[in-house]
Protein backbone atom coordinates (compact mmCIF):
# COMPACT_ATOMS: atom_id res chain seq x y z
CA UNK A 1 0.00 0.00 0.00
CA UNK A 2 0.89 3.76 -0.84
CA UNK A 3 2.27 5.14 2.62
CA UNK A 4 0.72 8.47 3.88
CA UNK A 5 2.77 11.44 3.45
CA UNK A 6 3.30 12.73 7.17
CA UNK A 7 4.48 8.69 7.52
CA UNK A 8 6.63 9.14 4.60
CA UNK A 9 8.33 12.64 6.04
CA UNK A 10 9.18 10.61 9.37
CA UNK A 11 10.30 7.72 7.44
CA UNK A 12 12.89 10.07 5.48
CA UNK A 13 13.88 11.97 8.14
CA UNK A 14 14.87 8.67 10.36
CA UNK A 15 16.38 7.34 7.72
CA UNK A 16 18.82 10.31 6.85
CA UNK A 17 19.60 9.74 10.56
CA UNK A 18 21.12 6.11 9.95
CA UNK A 19 24.87 5.71 9.34
CA UNK A 20 25.49 5.65 5.10
CA UNK A 21 27.31 2.50 5.12
CA UNK A 22 24.41 0.89 6.16
CA UNK A 23 23.75 -2.06 3.84
CA UNK A 24 20.81 -2.61 2.15
CA UNK A 25 17.79 -5.49 3.57
CA UNK A 26 17.80 -6.86 -0.54
CA UNK A 27 19.74 -6.70 -3.52
CA UNK A 28 17.46 -7.32 -6.57
CA UNK A 29 18.81 -6.14 -9.79
CA UNK A 30 15.23 -7.86 -11.79
CA UNK A 31 17.66 -9.01 -14.41
CA UNK A 32 16.57 -12.18 -16.66
CA UNK A 33 18.27 -15.74 -15.50
CA UNK A 34 18.74 -15.93 -19.08
CA UNK A 35 19.05 -13.04 -21.86
CA UNK A 36 18.89 -9.17 -21.53
CA UNK A 37 16.46 -6.51 -21.07
CA UNK A 38 15.80 -3.86 -23.51
CA UNK A 39 14.63 -0.54 -22.58
CA UNK A 40 13.74 2.53 -24.93
CA UNK A 41 14.13 6.07 -24.77
CA UNK A 42 15.31 9.37 -23.39
CA UNK A 43 12.67 11.53 -21.57
CA UNK A 44 8.74 11.01 -23.88
CA UNK A 45 6.49 9.19 -25.57
CA UNK A 46 8.65 9.49 -29.25
CA UNK A 47 11.20 7.24 -29.02
CA UNK A 48 9.01 4.63 -27.78
CA UNK A 49 6.61 5.39 -30.73
CA UNK A 50 9.13 5.52 -33.63
CA UNK A 51 10.57 1.91 -31.90
CA UNK A 52 7.28 0.36 -31.56
CA UNK A 53 6.36 1.29 -35.19
CA UNK A 54 8.76 -2.00 -35.95
CA UNK A 55 9.22 -3.62 -33.33
CA UNK A 56 7.53 -4.93 -30.11
CA UNK A 57 7.66 -3.11 -27.02
CA UNK A 58 10.56 -3.63 -25.07
CA UNK A 59 11.07 -4.19 -21.14
CA UNK A 60 10.77 -0.36 -20.10
CA UNK A 61 11.88 2.94 -20.95
CA UNK A 62 14.00 5.91 -19.13
CA UNK A 63 13.64 9.29 -17.93
CA UNK A 64 15.22 11.98 -15.47
CA UNK A 65 14.55 13.35 -11.98
CA UNK A 66 15.92 16.07 -10.44
CA UNK A 67 16.95 16.52 -6.83
CA UNK A 68 17.14 20.42 -7.04
CA UNK A 69 12.72 20.71 -7.87
CA UNK A 70 12.04 17.55 -6.59
CA UNK A 71 10.37 16.66 -9.14
CA UNK A 72 10.36 14.92 -12.90
CA UNK A 73 13.14 16.67 -15.33
CA UNK A 74 9.70 18.52 -17.02
CA UNK A 75 6.27 17.16 -17.96
CA UNK A 76 7.68 14.87 -20.56
CA UNK A 77 9.68 12.67 -18.19
CA UNK A 78 6.80 12.98 -15.51
CA UNK A 79 4.14 11.51 -17.93
CA UNK A 80 6.05 8.47 -19.78
CA UNK A 81 7.19 7.38 -16.41
CA UNK A 82 3.45 7.50 -15.60
CA UNK A 83 2.77 5.81 -18.50
CA UNK A 84 5.42 3.25 -18.41
CA UNK A 85 4.09 2.81 -14.93
CA UNK A 86 0.68 2.09 -15.21
CA UNK A 87 1.54 -1.08 -17.24
CA UNK A 88 4.19 -2.36 -15.10
CA UNK A 89 7.11 -1.89 -16.87
CA UNK A 90 10.75 -1.29 -16.49
CA UNK A 91 11.80 2.58 -15.47
CA UNK A 92 15.06 3.53 -15.33
CA UNK A 93 15.59 7.02 -13.85
CA UNK A 94 18.44 9.29 -13.58
CA UNK A 95 17.89 10.63 -10.21
CA UNK A 96 20.45 13.94 -10.80
CA UNK A 97 21.96 16.76 -8.94
CA UNK A 98 25.15 17.52 -11.47
CA UNK A 99 23.07 18.72 -14.27
CA UNK A 100 21.66 21.84 -11.66
CA UNK A 101 22.23 21.10 -8.27
CA UNK A 102 20.18 22.76 -5.43
CA UNK A 103 21.74 26.40 -4.61
CA UNK A 104 23.72 26.96 -7.89
CA UNK A 105 22.08 30.49 -9.16
CA UNK A 106 24.89 31.04 -11.98
CA UNK A 107 28.31 30.66 -13.22
CA UNK A 108 30.32 28.31 -15.76
CA UNK A 109 30.84 25.02 -15.83
CA UNK A 110 33.89 25.17 -13.22
CA UNK A 111 31.73 26.77 -10.52
CA UNK A 112 28.43 24.59 -11.42
CA UNK A 113 30.73 21.81 -10.85
CA UNK A 114 31.64 23.38 -7.60
CA UNK A 115 28.23 23.37 -5.97
CA UNK A 116 27.58 20.10 -7.66
CA UNK A 117 30.58 18.70 -5.18
CA UNK A 118 29.18 20.39 -2.37
CA UNK A 119 26.03 18.90 -3.06
CA UNK A 120 27.22 15.40 -2.87
CA UNK A 121 28.62 15.76 0.60
CA UNK A 122 25.45 17.24 1.73
CA UNK A 123 23.42 14.29 0.23
CA UNK A 124 26.52 12.37 1.96
CA UNK A 125 25.69 13.89 5.61
CA UNK A 126 21.84 13.59 5.40
CA UNK A 127 20.50 16.87 3.30
CA UNK A 128 18.34 17.51 0.35
CA UNK A 129 16.73 14.23 1.90
CA UNK A 130 12.71 16.09 1.32
CA UNK A 131 13.95 16.11 -2.61
CA UNK A 132 13.33 12.50 -2.93
CA UNK A 133 9.01 12.61 -1.28
CA UNK A 134 8.01 12.83 -5.30
CA UNK A 135 9.86 10.47 -6.16
CA UNK A 136 9.15 7.56 -3.14
CA UNK A 137 5.75 8.46 -3.22
CA UNK A 138 5.60 7.88 -7.24
CA UNK A 139 7.33 4.25 -6.37
CA UNK A 140 4.86 3.20 -4.09
CA UNK A 141 2.22 4.20 -6.20
CA UNK A 142 3.05 1.74 -8.98
CA UNK A 143 4.25 -1.31 -6.97
CA UNK A 144 3.80 -3.48 -10.59
CA UNK A 145 6.76 -1.54 -11.96
CA UNK A 146 10.10 -1.93 -11.58
CA UNK A 147 12.44 1.05 -11.35
CA UNK A 148 15.94 1.34 -11.86
CA UNK A 149 17.74 3.93 -10.11
CA UNK A 150 20.61 5.87 -11.87
CA UNK A 151 22.56 7.86 -8.17
CA UNK A 152 23.02 10.67 -10.73
CA UNK A 153 24.79 9.79 -13.85
CA UNK A 154 27.87 9.36 -15.85
CA UNK A 155 29.47 10.16 -12.53
CA UNK A 156 33.13 12.19 -12.49
CA UNK A 157 35.38 13.17 -10.21
CA UNK A 158 35.25 16.32 -11.62
CA UNK A 159 31.29 16.56 -10.48
CA UNK A 160 30.97 14.59 -7.04
CA UNK A 161 34.37 14.57 -5.23
CA UNK A 162 35.39 16.75 -2.95
CA UNK A 163 39.08 15.01 -2.33
CA UNK A 164 40.93 12.63 -3.63
CA UNK A 165 39.27 9.73 -1.49
CA UNK A 166 36.35 10.18 -3.38
CA UNK A 167 34.13 9.43 -0.13
CA UNK A 168 31.82 12.25 -0.76
CA UNK A 169 30.42 10.21 -4.01
CA UNK A 170 30.31 6.79 -2.44
CA UNK A 171 28.81 7.85 0.90
CA UNK A 172 26.28 9.90 -0.83
CA UNK A 173 25.42 6.58 -2.59
CA UNK A 174 25.32 4.66 -0.05
CA UNK A 175 23.02 7.16 2.44
CA UNK A 176 20.39 7.31 -0.79
CA UNK A 177 19.82 4.06 -1.16
CA UNK A 178 19.47 3.80 3.02
CA UNK A 179 16.86 7.16 2.37
CA UNK A 180 14.85 5.41 -0.53
CA UNK A 181 15.06 2.02 0.97
CA UNK A 182 13.43 3.01 4.14
CA UNK A 183 10.84 5.00 2.14
CA UNK A 184 9.21 2.51 -0.26
CA UNK A 185 6.77 -0.24 0.95
CA UNK A 186 7.04 -2.35 -2.08
CA UNK A 187 10.67 -4.23 -2.95
CA UNK A 188 10.41 -2.63 -6.40
CA UNK A 189 13.70 -0.64 -6.55
CA UNK A 190 16.80 -1.48 -7.64
CA UNK A 191 20.34 1.14 -7.76
CA UNK A 192 22.40 1.42 -10.33
CA UNK A 193 26.32 3.21 -10.72
CA UNK A 194 26.54 4.93 -13.65
CA UNK A 195 30.43 6.57 -13.86
CA UNK A 196 31.92 8.00 -16.63
CA UNK A 197 34.21 5.19 -18.24
CA UNK A 198 37.78 6.37 -16.44
CA UNK A 199 36.91 6.51 -12.71
CA UNK A 200 34.57 3.65 -11.82
CA UNK A 201 36.99 2.30 -9.44
CA UNK A 202 37.76 5.21 -7.21
CA UNK A 203 33.52 6.13 -7.41
CA UNK A 204 32.81 2.42 -6.60
CA UNK A 205 30.28 2.92 -4.24
CA UNK A 206 30.86 -0.84 -3.16
CA UNK A 207 29.45 -4.55 -3.58
CA UNK A 208 27.03 -3.95 -0.37
CA UNK A 209 25.07 -1.27 -1.98
CA UNK A 210 25.24 -1.26 -5.74
CA UNK A 211 23.24 -4.00 -7.69
CA UNK A 212 24.48 -2.79 -11.37
CA UNK A 213 27.06 -0.86 -12.90
CA UNK A 214 25.90 1.54 -15.91
CA UNK A 215 27.86 2.65 -18.75
CA UNK A 216 27.26 5.00 -21.58
CA UNK A 217 27.95 3.84 -25.11
CA UNK A 218 27.88 6.87 -27.92
CA UNK A 219 30.71 7.03 -30.18
CA UNK A 220 33.97 6.71 -28.79
CA UNK A 221 33.28 3.64 -26.37
CA UNK A 222 32.59 2.04 -29.93
CA UNK A 223 35.91 3.44 -31.26
CA UNK A 224 33.83 5.72 -33.67
CA UNK A 225 34.43 8.94 -34.89
CA UNK A 226 32.15 12.22 -33.99
CA UNK A 227 32.31 14.92 -36.68
CA UNK A 228 31.35 18.81 -35.50
CA UNK A 229 31.60 20.80 -38.58
CA UNK A 230 34.87 18.43 -39.08
CA UNK A 231 37.39 15.78 -37.63
CA UNK A 232 36.52 15.64 -34.17
CA UNK A 233 37.38 12.04 -32.33
CA UNK A 234 36.59 12.60 -28.15
CA UNK A 235 37.95 9.80 -26.39
CA UNK A 236 40.93 8.72 -27.78
CA UNK A 237 44.19 10.53 -28.60
CA UNK A 238 44.61 10.52 -32.55
CA UNK A 239 47.77 9.07 -32.55
CA UNK A 240 45.96 5.98 -30.62
CA UNK A 241 43.09 5.86 -33.61
CA UNK A 242 42.77 4.54 -37.02
CA UNK A 243 41.21 6.96 -39.10
CA UNK A 244 41.05 4.13 -41.84
CA UNK A 245 40.18 1.51 -40.23
CA UNK A 246 37.66 3.12 -37.50
CA UNK A 247 39.08 1.41 -34.82
CA UNK A 248 41.28 2.42 -31.17
CA UNK A 249 44.74 1.36 -31.11
CA UNK A 250 46.04 -0.21 -27.97
CA UNK A 251 48.66 -2.48 -26.65
CA UNK A 252 47.75 -5.66 -24.62
CA UNK A 253 50.65 -8.04 -22.64
CA UNK A 254 50.51 -10.65 -24.89
CA UNK A 255 52.97 -13.58 -26.27
CA UNK A 256 56.00 -13.21 -28.84
CA UNK A 257 57.30 -16.02 -30.80
CA UNK A 258 59.40 -16.95 -27.96
CA UNK A 259 57.04 -17.14 -25.17
CA UNK A 260 58.02 -13.90 -23.62
CA UNK A 261 55.38 -11.37 -22.20
CA UNK A 262 55.69 -8.75 -24.36
CA UNK A 263 53.32 -5.34 -25.12
CA UNK A 264 51.69 -5.79 -28.76
CA UNK A 265 49.54 -3.40 -30.44
CA UNK A 266 46.45 -4.00 -32.21
CA UNK A 267 43.52 -2.57 -33.31
CA UNK A 268 40.26 -2.62 -31.19
CA UNK A 269 36.34 -2.05 -32.01
CA UNK A 270 35.57 -1.14 -28.15
CA UNK A 271 37.58 1.78 -25.83
CA UNK A 272 39.95 -0.10 -23.66
CA UNK A 273 38.41 1.47 -20.12
CA UNK A 274 34.99 0.06 -21.20
CA UNK A 275 36.25 -3.74 -21.68
CA UNK A 276 38.07 -2.99 -18.53
CA UNK A 277 35.10 -1.44 -16.85
CA UNK A 278 33.02 -4.69 -17.90
CA UNK A 279 35.78 -7.04 -16.11
CA UNK A 280 35.71 -4.68 -12.70
CA UNK A 281 31.89 -5.40 -13.17
CA UNK A 282 32.42 -9.25 -13.53
CA UNK A 283 34.87 -9.60 -10.68
CA UNK A 284 32.36 -7.51 -8.26
CA UNK A 285 29.51 -10.25 -9.51
CA UNK A 286 27.86 -7.15 -10.84
CA UNK A 287 25.45 -7.07 -14.20
CA UNK A 288 25.65 -4.24 -16.25
CA UNK A 289 23.67 -1.89 -18.44
CA UNK A 290 24.47 0.11 -21.54
CA UNK A 291 22.66 3.25 -19.50
CA UNK A 292 22.44 5.37 -22.45
CA UNK A 293 23.19 4.95 -26.14
CA UNK A 294 22.18 6.36 -29.52
CA UNK A 295 23.83 6.57 -32.98
CA UNK A 296 25.81 10.40 -33.56
CA UNK A 297 27.26 12.18 -36.07
CA UNK A 298 30.05 9.38 -37.88
CA UNK A 299 29.89 11.75 -41.24
CA UNK A 300 31.81 14.60 -42.42
CA UNK A 301 28.96 15.59 -44.33
CA UNK A 302 29.22 19.36 -43.34
CA UNK A 303 25.39 19.68 -43.98
CA UNK A 304 21.97 18.61 -42.30
CA UNK A 305 22.64 15.74 -40.15
CA UNK A 306 18.97 14.37 -41.27
CA UNK A 307 20.40 11.32 -42.62
CA UNK A 308 23.58 9.22 -41.09
CA UNK A 309 25.86 7.62 -43.31
CA UNK A 310 24.55 3.90 -43.87
CA UNK A 311 27.04 1.76 -43.60
CA UNK A 312 28.49 3.30 -40.12
CA UNK A 313 25.22 3.68 -38.77
CA UNK A 314 25.15 0.12 -39.23
CA UNK A 315 28.85 -0.83 -38.36
CA UNK A 316 28.14 1.24 -34.91
CA UNK A 317 24.92 -1.21 -34.20
CA UNK A 318 27.18 -3.88 -34.99
CA UNK A 319 29.65 -2.98 -32.83
CA UNK A 320 27.43 -2.02 -29.66
CA UNK A 321 25.79 -5.98 -29.74
CA UNK A 322 29.57 -7.52 -30.08
CA UNK A 323 30.22 -5.43 -26.83
CA UNK A 324 27.99 -7.36 -25.48
CA UNK A 325 29.48 -10.81 -26.22
CA UNK A 326 32.98 -9.84 -26.11
CA UNK A 327 35.67 -12.22 -25.32
CA UNK A 328 39.00 -11.55 -26.08
CA UNK A 329 42.47 -9.47 -24.38
CA UNK A 330 42.12 -6.40 -22.55
CA UNK A 331 44.16 -3.50 -23.08
CA UNK A 332 47.42 -3.74 -21.24
CA UNK A 333 46.45 -7.08 -19.33
CA UNK A 334 47.71 -10.01 -20.05
CA UNK A 335 45.33 -13.10 -20.36
CA UNK A 336 41.92 -13.85 -22.44
CA UNK A 337 38.84 -12.79 -20.51
CA UNK A 338 35.13 -14.16 -21.48
CA UNK A 339 33.12 -11.13 -21.24
CA UNK A 340 30.11 -12.19 -22.69
CA UNK A 341 27.27 -12.72 -19.70
CA UNK A 342 28.56 -9.30 -17.87
CA UNK A 343 25.95 -7.02 -19.79
CA UNK A 344 22.54 -7.51 -19.01
CA UNK A 345 20.38 -4.67 -20.05
CA UNK A 346 20.48 -1.69 -22.62
CA UNK A 347 18.85 1.40 -23.08
CA UNK A 348 18.54 2.61 -27.02
CA UNK A 349 17.34 6.17 -26.90
CA UNK A 350 15.97 5.74 -30.75
CA UNK A 351 15.62 9.98 -30.90
CA UNK A 352 16.17 12.71 -33.50
CA UNK A 353 18.73 14.31 -31.91
CA UNK A 354 18.89 17.50 -33.79
CA UNK A 355 15.39 18.77 -31.67
CA UNK A 356 17.44 18.14 -28.79
CA UNK A 357 17.08 14.85 -26.23
CA UNK A 358 13.03 15.25 -26.03
CA UNK A 359 13.44 14.58 -30.05
CA UNK A 360 10.41 16.91 -30.55
CA UNK A 361 11.01 20.10 -33.00
CA UNK A 362 9.32 22.89 -30.66
CA UNK A 363 12.36 24.97 -30.12
CA UNK A 364 13.10 24.18 -26.67
CA UNK A 365 16.65 22.53 -26.78
CA UNK A 366 17.07 22.21 -30.44
CA UNK A 367 20.95 22.09 -32.19
CA UNK A 368 21.76 23.59 -35.01
CA UNK A 369 21.25 20.76 -38.05
CA UNK A 370 24.40 21.49 -39.29
CA UNK A 371 27.22 22.05 -36.58
CA UNK A 372 26.33 19.37 -33.94
CA UNK A 373 27.42 15.95 -33.47
CA UNK A 374 23.65 14.88 -33.59
CA UNK A 375 22.08 13.11 -35.33
CA UNK A 376 18.49 11.71 -36.44
CA UNK A 377 19.27 8.32 -34.54
CA UNK A 378 15.77 6.33 -35.49
CA UNK A 379 16.29 3.21 -36.62
CA UNK A 380 13.10 3.40 -37.95
CA UNK A 381 15.02 5.72 -40.62
CA UNK A 382 17.74 3.10 -41.70
CA UNK A 383 17.20 0.22 -43.21
CA UNK A 384 20.71 -1.39 -42.26
CA UNK A 385 20.83 -0.38 -38.60
CA UNK A 386 17.44 -1.36 -37.78
CA UNK A 387 18.21 -4.84 -39.13
CA UNK A 388 21.15 -4.66 -37.72
CA UNK A 389 19.78 -4.09 -34.48
CA UNK A 390 16.96 -6.71 -34.56
CA UNK A 391 19.57 -9.70 -35.35
CA UNK A 392 21.41 -8.05 -32.41
CA UNK A 393 18.60 -8.69 -30.28
CA UNK A 394 18.06 -12.19 -31.39
CA UNK A 395 21.52 -12.82 -31.15
CA UNK A 396 21.69 -11.75 -27.68
CA UNK A 397 18.61 -13.20 -26.23
CA UNK A 398 17.23 -10.10 -25.91
CA UNK A 399 13.48 -10.80 -23.45
CA UNK A 400 12.17 -8.71 -26.67
CA UNK A 401 12.54 -8.54 -29.98
CA UNK A 402 11.50 -6.86 -32.84
CA UNK A 403 9.52 -9.77 -34.20
CA UNK A 404 8.75 -11.47 -31.00
CA UNK A 405 6.40 -9.53 -29.64
CA UNK A 406 2.58 -9.83 -30.27
CA UNK A 407 1.36 -10.84 -33.90
CA UNK A 408 0.11 -8.51 -36.33
CA UNK A 409 -3.33 -8.95 -37.33
CA UNK A 410 -6.19 -7.22 -39.56
CA UNK A 411 -9.83 -7.29 -37.74
CA UNK A 412 -12.85 -7.61 -40.45
CA UNK A 413 -15.79 -6.98 -39.78
CA UNK A 414 -18.33 -9.58 -40.49
CA UNK A 415 -21.40 -7.10 -41.15
CA UNK A 416 -19.52 -5.67 -43.69
CA UNK A 417 -16.48 -8.21 -45.12
CA UNK A 418 -14.03 -5.04 -44.70
CA UNK A 419 -11.34 -4.12 -41.96
CA UNK A 420 -10.50 -1.81 -38.86
CA UNK A 421 -8.90 0.89 -40.93
CA UNK A 422 -6.63 4.05 -40.02
CA UNK A 423 -8.13 6.55 -42.35
CA UNK A 424 -5.45 7.22 -45.32
CA UNK A 425 -2.39 5.41 -42.99
CA UNK A 426 -2.37 8.79 -41.10
CA UNK A 427 -0.23 8.58 -37.67
CA UNK A 428 -1.63 12.57 -36.15
CA UNK A 429 -3.45 11.98 -32.73
CA UNK A 430 -7.24 12.16 -33.56
CA UNK A 431 -7.19 10.30 -36.91
CA UNK A 432 -10.21 8.71 -37.67
CA UNK A 433 -10.47 4.87 -37.43
CA UNK A 434 -13.09 3.28 -39.95
CA UNK A 435 -14.43 0.23 -42.36
CA UNK A 436 -12.59 0.04 -45.14
CA UNK A 437 -12.21 -2.63 -48.48
CA UNK A 438 -9.27 -4.92 -46.75
CA UNK A 439 -5.71 -4.30 -48.58
CA UNK A 440 -3.71 -5.50 -45.93
CA UNK A 441 -1.59 -2.30 -45.96
CA UNK A 442 0.06 -1.43 -42.32
CA UNK A 443 -3.07 1.25 -41.90
CA UNK A 444 -5.00 -1.88 -40.88
CA UNK A 445 -2.76 -4.29 -38.99
CA UNK A 446 -3.30 -3.89 -35.09
CA UNK A 447 -0.96 -5.16 -32.35
CA UNK A 448 -2.68 -6.82 -29.33
CA UNK A 449 -0.69 -5.99 -26.23
CA UNK A 450 -0.65 -7.60 -23.39
CA UNK A 451 -2.03 -4.74 -21.81
CA UNK A 452 -5.00 -4.88 -23.28
CA UNK A 453 -4.07 -1.78 -26.04
CA UNK A 454 -4.88 -2.40 -29.97
CA UNK A 455 -1.68 -0.65 -31.34
CA UNK A 456 -1.38 0.48 -35.44
CA UNK A 457 2.42 -0.36 -36.16
CA UNK A 458 2.56 2.12 -38.56
CA UNK A 459 1.98 5.20 -36.44
CA UNK A 460 2.71 3.57 -32.71
CA UNK A 461 -0.39 4.53 -31.66
CA UNK A 462 -3.58 3.14 -30.10
CA UNK A 463 -7.21 2.49 -30.56
CA UNK A 464 -8.74 5.30 -28.36
CA UNK A 465 -12.11 5.79 -27.07
CA UNK A 466 -12.04 9.81 -27.55
CA UNK A 467 -11.95 11.43 -23.64
CA UNK A 468 -12.29 8.47 -22.49
CA UNK A 469 -16.17 8.70 -22.65
CA UNK A 470 -18.79 5.48 -21.64
CA UNK A 471 -21.59 6.71 -23.70
CA UNK A 472 -23.05 5.32 -26.66
CA UNK A 473 -21.86 6.61 -29.56
CA UNK A 474 -18.37 7.74 -28.62
CA UNK A 475 -16.59 8.43 -31.56
CA UNK A 476 -12.87 5.56 -31.77
CA UNK A 477 -9.96 7.25 -32.71
CA UNK A 478 -6.21 6.63 -33.49
CA UNK A 479 -4.38 8.75 -29.93
CA UNK A 480 -0.88 8.49 -28.81
CA UNK A 481 -0.46 5.55 -26.28
CA UNK A 482 -1.12 6.12 -22.73
CA UNK A 483 -2.34 3.04 -21.12
CA UNK A 484 -5.50 4.22 -19.49
CA UNK A 485 -8.93 2.58 -19.54
CA UNK A 486 -9.96 4.79 -22.90
CA UNK A 487 -7.28 2.18 -25.27
CA UNK A 488 -8.12 -0.92 -22.81
CA UNK A 489 -9.77 -3.53 -25.48
CA UNK A 490 -10.46 -7.32 -25.01
CA UNK A 491 -10.81 -9.43 -28.23
CA UNK A 492 -13.52 -11.81 -27.01
CA UNK A 493 -13.95 -15.21 -28.38
CA UNK A 494 -17.60 -14.69 -29.39
CA UNK A 495 -16.04 -12.15 -31.98
CA UNK A 496 -16.52 -8.74 -30.11
CA UNK A 497 -14.36 -6.62 -29.66
CA UNK A 498 -14.62 -4.82 -26.00
CA UNK A 499 -13.88 -1.57 -24.19
CA UNK A 500 -13.67 -3.21 -20.53
CA UNK A 501 -13.92 0.69 -18.70
CA UNK A 502 -17.36 1.07 -20.38
CA UNK A 503 -18.08 -2.68 -20.78
CA UNK A 504 -19.38 -1.46 -24.38
CA UNK A 505 -18.42 -3.14 -27.93
CA UNK A 506 -16.66 -1.76 -30.18
CA UNK A 507 -19.38 -0.95 -33.49
CA UNK A 508 -19.74 -0.14 -37.00
CA UNK A 509 -21.76 3.51 -36.27
CA UNK A 510 -25.39 3.29 -37.79
CA UNK A 511 -25.13 -0.72 -39.15
CA UNK A 512 -22.49 1.15 -41.84
CA UNK A 513 -21.41 -1.05 -44.77
CA UNK A 514 -19.18 1.08 -46.48
CA UNK A 515 -15.92 2.56 -47.34
CA UNK A 516 -15.44 5.32 -44.38
CA UNK A 517 -17.84 4.06 -41.85
CA UNK A 518 -16.82 5.33 -38.69
CA UNK A 519 -15.97 3.47 -35.36
CA UNK A 520 -17.70 4.09 -31.90
CA UNK A 521 -18.54 2.39 -29.05
CA UNK A 522 -22.20 1.03 -28.35
CA UNK A 523 -23.69 -1.13 -25.77
CA UNK A 524 -22.86 -5.07 -26.84
CA UNK A 525 -26.03 -6.47 -28.34
CA UNK A 526 -27.15 -10.03 -27.01
CA UNK A 527 -27.16 -11.93 -29.54
CA UNK A 528 -23.84 -10.86 -31.26
CA UNK A 529 -24.93 -7.78 -33.75
CA UNK A 530 -23.08 -7.98 -37.27
CA UNK A 531 -22.13 -5.01 -36.78
CA UNK A 532 -19.80 -5.18 -33.87
CA UNK A 533 -18.72 -9.01 -34.77
CA UNK A 534 -15.27 -9.16 -36.06
CA UNK A 535 -12.97 -12.04 -37.10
Amino acid sequence: MRRPVTGLVCALLAAAALTAGAAPATAATFAPANGRLLFIGQSTQASWNDYTSFAAPPAGGSVYYEVKSGTWVDNGHRDHATWLAQQGKMIQVGVSWKDNPPGFTGGDENAKAARSRAVTQEIANGQHASQFTNLINFMNAYPQAKFFLRLDYEVSSFYHCTDASCASYRNAFARLRTLLDAGTAPDNVTYVFHPVRGEYEKLYPGDAVTDWIGVSVFAHELCMPIYDGGYLYNGTPPQNYDTAALQCRNAYIGKDGNGNDTAIWRNWDHDGNVLKMMKFAEDHGKPMIVSESGMMNFTDNGGDTAGLEAARGETWVRRLFSLMNYVGPLPNTAGTYDLSNVIKAAVYIDLDFRYGWDGVADGSFDFPVNSTWFVDGRLSRYGGAKNAFCAGLVDRAFTTTCGGGAAERTFVNVGSSRCLDVSGGRTADGTKVQLWDCLNNPAQKWRVESNGSLVNPNSGKCLDVADGSTADGAIVRLWTCLGNGAQRWTVSANGTIVNPQSGKCLDADGWGTGNGTQMIIWTCGNPVQSNQNWR
